[in-house]
């Protein structure tokens, strides 16, 4: 009998990616396993990494960690796909003066300063192909006189098309692809190792399911939300930055002249499809900015959230073989590379989990 292959993934999201290319690097055996399911997250993700987060204007959690292992992971993907796949770039956001935006400012300037420009300017000199955020809260006093730009840098931008496509690309190469649906709900398949699947005999599996992880028996008692996000892709010539601007919702470069610009931001919806308000309601944020467009494809998906806003991984408690990496929300793209090595780790050099994203927070012993 073969020697057991040490990890099956399932999954090709970024968190299954990311896993699958520490295990590459490392030269542990592993397969993946993924049927392309409909309405993925990470197909839709604008791919941004930004070191800014939230109306609250506070340093993305970790990032000055984070950032550094994430960067060097995408170039040495670039590397191995043979195509640059990051981008340094920066954020501009416009808000009209107002007591909360200066509050913010002068709370977070210490952690900001590393990332952030803020410059207050006249009213009068505004670009009016931007169009400034004025809703940031209804309670505070606005000077209607300045305007308040806000520029954060470095910024990163996946290339998310190119990514998956070369990804994907590679792994059937590599003959390291399975391309089915696994039964997550088919448990005695799995629970004691090494367990058979497809002709293969595995050690270790990791679901990295997204949001169909939440019917895994082993994990459903885990706090998944579930979040919908829609996106448009849009050709666009009269782009007056180069950047990414964000305000109601992001906009930044895509391919050539088109331009992502969502993503919305859904908990409670009906289904997973696209929708006519979320198409109305790009057209009248790009109107609003006086930009000549022509929307060419809609994009929607479900992100796995969690209620605690971190993400979640770990190995079963009891079914020590069995392990998860799940709940990266809107941030998968710079969360997952920091991450997925880690989860490995502690399999093998028995290094501690993050407690923050610990899944045995919600065991009980």
């Amino acid at each position: 009998m073969d020697e057991p292959i040490d990890y099956l993934i399932i999954g090709q999201g970024i968190s299954g990616m990311m896993l699958a290319f520490y295990l590459w690097e490392q030269k542990i055996s592993f397969k993946i396993c993924d049927a392309d399911l409909p309405f993925s997250a990470s197909p839709v993700a604008s791919g941004i990494i930004n070191p800014v987060t939230g109306r609250r204007l506070v340093k993305t959690w970790m990032i000055d960690e984070i950032l550094p292992i994430t960067f060097n992971t995408y170039s040495k993907l670039s590397n191995l796909l043979h195509k640059n796949i990051i981008y340094k770039t920066y954020l501009e956001q416009d808000f009209i003066a107002s007591t909360n935006i200066d509050n913010l400012v002068q709370k977070n300037t210490n952690q900001l300063t590393k990332y952030t420009d803020f410059k207050r300017l006249p009213l009068a000199s505004f670009d009016g192909n931007h169009h400034i955020e004025n809703s940031i809260h209804n309670n505070y006093k606005y000077d209607d006189s300045q305007y308040i730009k806000l520029k954060i840098s470095p910024c990163f931008l996946i290339d998310v098309p190119e990514l998956l496509a070369l990804w994907k690309t590679f792994v059937i190469n590599e003959n390291l692809l399975i391309t089915k649906n696994f039964p997550e709900h088919e448990t005695p398949l799995y629970q004691h190792t090494p367990f058979s699947y497809d002709s293969y005999n595995f050690k270790n599996i990791i679901f990295c399911s997204g949001f169909y992880g939440q019917l895994n028996p082993f994990f459903n008692h885990l706090p998944f939300t579930q979040i919908k996000g829609e996106a448009v892709i849009a050709n666009i010539q009269n782009v007056p930055f180069k950047g990414i601007y964000k305000s109601k919702y992001t906009m930044s470069a895509y391919k050539n002249s088109h331009y992502y610009i969502g993503t919305s931001y859904q908990r409670d919806f009906l289904n997973a499809e696209t929708s006519e308000t979320f198409l109305k309601n790009s057209q009248d944020f790009m109107i609003a900015r006086q930009l000549n467009s022509e929307i060419i494809e809609q994009l929607s998906g479900v992100r796995s959230g969690t209620t605690m806003r971190r993400p979640f991984m770990g190995w079963h408690p009891y079914f020590k073989h069995i392990g998860i990496m799940n709940g990266m929300g809107t941030k998968g793209y710079s969360l997952a590379p920091f991450l997925a090595p880690k989860l490995i780790q502690n399999k093998l050099e028995h290094t501690p989990i993050l407690k923050d994203v610990d899944i045995h927070n919600y065991f009980t012993f």
